[in-house]
Parts: C-alpha cells; sequence; structure tokens
C-alpha cells in the first residue's frame, strides 16, 4: 500500500490514503515553541514525521527565514477500511 498519510483533509488526490491530517504554514517565530507540533512533507504532501521541536533541525539551531515550517493543527481524519483491516 505504500505510505498511508496524507497532509491534506481531502483523499481525493490521494486515493492510497488511509489517514489524513491538517497542517498549515507556521510562523517563523513560533517554530521553537514545543507546544506547536511541526511536521514533515514529502514532495507529494504526505506527512513523514512530527515533532515538538524544530524540524527539520539545521547545525546553525537558527529558524531559516527561506524555510516554510508547517504546523499540525491537530485533525485526523481516517479512512472506515482502517478500522476493519487488521495491523500486521
Amino acid at each position: 500500500m505504500g505510505s498511508c498519510f496524507s497532509s491534506s483533509l481531502s483523499f481525493g488526490a490521494s486515493p492510497d490514503a488511509v489517514f489524513s491530517t491538517a497542517i498549515t504554514s507556521l510562523k517563523p517565530e513560533d517554530a521553537f515553541d514545543p507546544n506547536r507540533v511541526k511536521c514533515v512533507v514529502d514532495k507529494r504532501g504526505y506527512a513523514i514525521y512530527f515533532s515538538r521541536g524544530l524540524i527539520p533541525y539545521n547545525k546553525s539551531g537558527r529558524v531559516n527565514p527561506q524555510f516554510s515550517y508547517l504546523l499540525h493543527l491537530g485533525i485526523q481524519v481516517l479512512k472506515y477500511c482502517m478500522f476493519r483491516k487488521p495491523f500486521t
């Protein structure tokens, strides 16, 4: 099945996805706030991982103003089929 995490709430563009979550841009001044969960997505918009720390982290320990950091909004959508199949 491949990756099953999509970063938009619509499954239309990713019919193989069974889990979707909402993200939006994050203000650079909020990048180090541990109360804001950050998200990294791949080229297709699939969520790769989430963190309360700065991700992706750079060696300088500073926010890169040229990078678009993403904020996880805490809303998830699951397809019904995810509950019917046993995890293996």
